[in-house]
């Protein structure tokens, strides 16, 4: 066993610094972070683990975590712990068990010096301001009944109340502001804020889940442009039919949104309501180009949005355990409206959110650690396949880490 051990948790003997976080989850308690080089190769296993934390810390490290859409810490590692746990960490590269920077996204605010101990708004982006401040999507309303739904959706004010963007100071926990986004729900449906993308100065696209108290129905789609210089909301931009707007992400002058569909819906139904929409941005303005619709269940877009230029872009279209159909990658060009299929998973619900670096594509499976392969690759082209650590904890995420 310390043979099998110490083959699969030592750091690669040829690996370089590090360049990637990859983050393993079981989603039901366990999880760790390992570092990987620019070729996938381990450089350190385990580097952030439940085992290695603090005493006073635990749980830093909880199991539904996520990584910020980019990393905008010089020289830590950011991440989100999301519904349950509510909070931003960020570790340092060099020592992640020191000085380790973790606050709520509750918030405190000046009317009231405590955080509401019942209140989760399960937290999906947060992005780090110039002066140390944190901006933090929380698609979680504070319900207005007891029975789960809505209800009317509550004025803005300071207190916290969910479904908003807020600003938060890591270091005393407080509550900078908070931009609610009543203006952004519909009768019964909430905005629900996802993920960020920066458009240059102070302007961020924010997508939005616009989904109801239950998840169950989904309004029409739609993303909100913030600038959080002035702190509002500058343009509302609707993506009707499609729905779950969520990811967005962009490339020089080029948004793209991808919409996920409604949820819990056959893949025949979901087909209607998901694809990707290219946004071209200009003098403070996003303005519609052009949308992919796909054209049969199995192209339909679920997640993992990267943009490879300005006309193509990478998605994953998640599988149906009813219909036996695994996970797939597929690029997608605008400019010649086809999308390509680049890599078949083996099974359903196993791959994650690809990253790249223009000319490498890094996969995380979770039933087969990272495969690494280019961006150009046929289908099955594989360069490297790598296990996950020691731990045997399915690989969920990754992302680079600052340079």
């Amino acid at each position: 066993m310390a043979r099998c051990a110490h083959s699969e948790c030592a750091p690669a003997p040829d690996a370089g610094p590090p360049r990637l976080a990859a983050l393993h989850s079981d989603y039901t308690g366990s999880s760790s972070i390992s570092l990987l080089d620019a070729s996938g190769r381990i450089a350190s296993a385990d580097w952030l683990s439940g085992a290695t934390l603090p005493v006073g810390l635990a749980p830093v490290l909880g199991s539904d975590v996520v990584f910020p859409s980019e990393q905008r810490y010089q020289g830590r590692l950011t991440f989100i712990d999301r519904l349950g746990l509510d909070r931003i960490t960020a570790v340092e590269i060099g020592v992640p068990t020191q000085n380790v920077v973790s606050f709520s996204t509750v918030g405190v605010t000046q009317s009231s010096q405590h955080r509401n101990a019942t209140y989760r708004p399960n937290p999906q982006d947060a992005f780090r301001l110039s002066d140390g401040t944190w901006l933090v999507t929380r698609p979680e309303p504070k319900r207005g009944s007891a029975s789960g739904d809505p209800g009317a959706a509550e004025g803005p004010s300071s207190a916290g109340d969910g479904d908003d963007i807020v600003r938060l100071d890591p270091a005393s926990g407080d509550l900078l502001g908070r931009l609610d986004l009543s203006t952004l729900r519909d009768d019964g449906l909430w905005a629900r804020p996802a993920r960020f993308a920066p458009l240059g100065g102070s302007l961020l696209a924010v997508g939005l889940w616009h989904l109801s108290g239950d998840y169950q129905v989904a309004g029409p789609g739609r993303i909100a442009l913030m600038d959080y210089a002035r702190w509002a909301l500058v343009q509302n931009v609707d993506l009707t039919p499609f729905a779950n707007c969520g990811e967005v992400a962009a490339y020089a002058d080029t948004l793209f949104v991808l919409c996920r569909g409604t949820p819990f819906a056959t893949p025949d139904q979901r087909q209607g309501s998901s694809g990707i929409v290219q946004l071209t941005w200009a003098e403070g303005r996003l303005g519609e180009r052009r949308r992919f619709h796909p054209r049969v269940p199995t192209e339909a877009p679920s997640l993992g949005l990267l943009p490879l230029s300005r006309d193509r872009v990478l998605f994953v279209a998640e599988g149906d355990f009813l219909t036996d159909e695994s996970d797939a990658l597929f690029v997608y060009d605008f400019s010649s409206d086809t999308a390509t299929r680049i890599y078949q998973a083996r099974a359903a619900f196993v791959l994650g959110a690809p990253v790249g670096d223009g000319e490498t594509l890094y996969l995380p499976l979770a039933d087969a650690g990272l495969v690494v392969l280019p961006t150009a690759a046929s289908s099955q082209e594989i360069r490297n396949a790598l296990p996950t650590t020691c731990r045997k904890l399915p690989l969920r995420a990754l992302s680079w880490l600052l340079d």
